[in-house]
């Protein structure tokens, strides 16, 4: 996400009664979902250096962290390729 979209959604997530923080980088993210094990994560699947898809990969596959619900936000031209990867909207 970028700067503005991060901001946007923290915002709107504080509005809604929620305690937010983001993560610029997949890395920094993982990192945080372990220190703080929030109930949930809005995560954008383009993102430089580790992508989306690895980080979603790595928190399923940390029994610590495979319980956290994940809702994926980013735009992607090609909807088929999304949907395909198993989005359901």
């Amino acid at each position: 996400m970028t700067p503005a979209v991060r901001e946007l959604v923290t915002r709107s997530a504080e509005k809604a009664g929620f305690w937010a923080i983001a993560a610029a980088r997949g890395e920094d993210g993982l990192q945080m979902a372990r220190e703080f094990r929030p109930a949930a994560i809005v995560l954008d699947v383009i993102m430089a250096g580790m992508d989306g898809w690895e980080v979603l990969s790595q928190l399923k596959s940390d029994p610590e962290l495979s319980q956290i619900s994940v809702a994926l936000l980013s735009i992607i031209e090609n909807r088929r390729i999304v949907f395909a990867l198993g989005a359901n909207e």
